[in-house]
């Protein structure tokens, strides 16, 4: 280790006090709060009245840290002084201030530096026999020691109860870290300095390896996919809806139509335009033909508030909405009947608006963190990677290489809809759209996919679990060969109820709208334990503190 002392002298503190803000700052990121309490041992002899005194006046101090925004060396020089202060008070007893404030001290630094070794009493050598217990005092104890050579090791002692080996010695490993780190940078910002060695840098550079191929993305639009089933499988079935069933060429052509219908009424590459539809093969053609006119589709659930339904269609500046007869009221100038637009005498060829891979495809409107909605702008890049069944998308690989078809049962204004609409459609494969009554009853879902034999699932954990409470749902699902879901926490005990109903491969998917529908995926098909699985084709991950610092293996941070 780089010897401390230079930094210390130039700063005017003592080495101690070097350490104590390392370890402040290393915690901090471990347990992922700015605000830390440790405590330390004194030796209790501050006062001029314990001098040549023997006795035992050991006590133990509360001391306190917050990392704030400023620099390595104020932070170090905060640290000493808030120690000497500390040290100046230490006869204040602790069981009073345990009291008062409930500190309880887990975690125990001790600066452990130029203790003698050789006791002379008298002239001659005196042997001491240590008294030492097997138990841990504490749950983590930091002990800095002196090396023969004058430098300086660091000790993690803890309650094996709670901790690992391998815990302690990340944590050992990133207190010294962060010391080389205070030494080599005393200006940085504090919350810039990384907790981690070389040796941790590389060991999550190799973790988060992902197979990054832009070239292995077949199509730049989203509606490329269509037009190129349209004439490579005319005749194959691609969307089975309520009110009809229609193959690739057929789709396609009401898509162009539905296009040129918008391009005359004005719509221009760059505009937004609201889907309000019933769940038929209208809200399918009406996707399409908004992308192929060159703008951005808005899928809206009709069964919405109307309050959110306002909200969404004025707050993304929607130039028109798209919508049935019977609401043509509710949105007046800019409100489009559906049924009007397909029955346009329009051509049936595509567009061809020009346009790259990086315009946008849709816009879906979340929550928000604040109940209040939020629009997500997704583009076209993001959706053709998702889609692309690439084997680093273990899903949509999976899907397309062993199923037929896919169920649409999600709300179209949730992302996880994209995995039935999108891994269908863009992959020419064939989309079931259930009705508005069908994806509410488990027992006409299970008709669904006998009638239809329907071979894929989509969905949250929580519907899948409320579905298979129907024994007819349960016998459905023997067919299917590809389960996937997501969008809320996967319960462990849901994976040996589904190998006992299926063969199906299954599948647990992660990620924030951000970043189109998901980004990670991990296969519970073989598994007992669930976790998120690895990136998705072109993902880059890391795992970051607050401040966006790249953690060790080990640390829990953000993704």
């Amino acid at each position: 280790m780089t010897p401390v002392e230079p930094l210390a002298r130039r700063l005017g503190v003592t080495p101690m006090s070097v350490f104590l803000a390392a370890a402040y700052y290393t915690v901090s990121r471990f347990v992922n709060n700015k605000q830390i309490y440790l405590g330390t041992i004194s030796n209790g002899r501050s006062n001029l009245r314990t001098y040549n005194t023997t006795g035992m006046f050991v006590n133990t101090l509360a001391l306190s840290s917050e990392i704030k925004d400023q620099t390595v060396s104020g932070f170090i020089q905060e640290t000493d002084q808030n120690f000497s202060d500390t040290i100046n008070h230490e006869q204040y007893p602790f069981a009073q201030i345990a009291a008062d404030y409930g500190f309880r001290p887990e975690i125990i630094f001790e600066y452990q530096v130029g203790v003698l070794t050789d006791n002379i009493v008298r002239g001659e050598k005196a042997l001491l026999k240590g008294l030492s217990l097997d138990l841990a005092k504490f749950k983590i104890k930091f002990v800095i020691n002196s090396t023969p050579d004058g430098g300086h090791v660091i000790k993690i002692g803890y309650d094996e109860a709670f901790y690992t080996p391998e815990l302690a010695d990340s944590l050992a490993e990133s207190m010294s870290a962060v010391v080389e780190h205070f030494i080599s940078n005393p200006d940085a910002l504090i919350k810039t300095v990384s907790i981690m060695s070389g040796r941790q840098e590389t060991e999550v550079s190799s973790l988060r390896q992902t197979c990054l191929d832009p070239s292995a993305v077949r199509f730049p639009l989203f509606h490329n996919s269509l037009e190129y089933w349209a004439e490579q499988t005319p005749d194959k079935t691609a969307l089975i809806a309520c009110n009809e069933t229609l193959t690739y060429r057929q789709l396609n052509e009401k898509a162009n139509m539905l296009a040129h219908a918008l391009i005359n009424k004005g719509v221009m590459p760059g505009d937004r335009v609201c889907l309000l539809l019933p769940r038929k093969s209208w809200h399918i053609i009406a996707m399409f033909g908004v992308m192929k006119a060159g703008a951005a589709y808005i899928p809206c659930d009709p069964e919405y508030p109307a309050e959110r339904i306002n909200l969404i269609t004025e707050d993304s500046h929607a130039r028109f909405v798209i919508t049935t007869k019977d609401k043509m009221d509710d949105y007046g100038e800019r409100a489009l009947d559906v049924e009007a637009l397909l029955a346009e005498d329009m051509p049936m060829s595509n567009p061809g608006i020009e346009q790259d891979s990086e315009t946008l495809a849709y816009l879906i409107y979340t929550s928000g963190s604040t109940g209040r909605p939020k629009g997500v702008m997704l583009k076209h890049i993001g959706i053709c990677n998702y889609l692309t069944p690439h084997r680093e998308n273990r899903h949509i690989h999976a899907f397309v290489n062993e199923c037929t078809s896919m169920m649409g049962i999600t709300t179209v204004s949730f992302d996880l809809s994209l995995k039935e609409l999108g891994a269908t459609l863009y992959n020419g494969k064939t989309l079931v759209l259930a009705n508005e009554e069908e994806v509410m009853s488990p027992a006409l879902m299970a008709e669904l996919y006998r009638r239809t034999g329907c071979d894929g699932f989509n969905g949250t954990p929580s519907r899948l679990k409320m579905f298979l409470e129907l024994p007819e749902f349960q016998e459905a699902m023997k067919d299917v060969k590809v389960i996937i879901l997501g969008g809320e926490k996967y319960p462990a005990a849901l994976i040996p109820q589904l190998r006992s109903i299926t063969s199906a491969r299954l599948f647990n998917t992660y990620g924030p709208t951000e970043i189109t529908v998901s980004s990670n995926v991990g296969e519970l098909t073989n598994e007992d334990r669930v976790t998120v699985g690895e990136p998705l084709l072109n993902y880059h991950e890391y795992i970051v503190d607050a401040d966006n610092n790249e953690l060790p293996v080990g640390v829990v941070g953000e993704l």
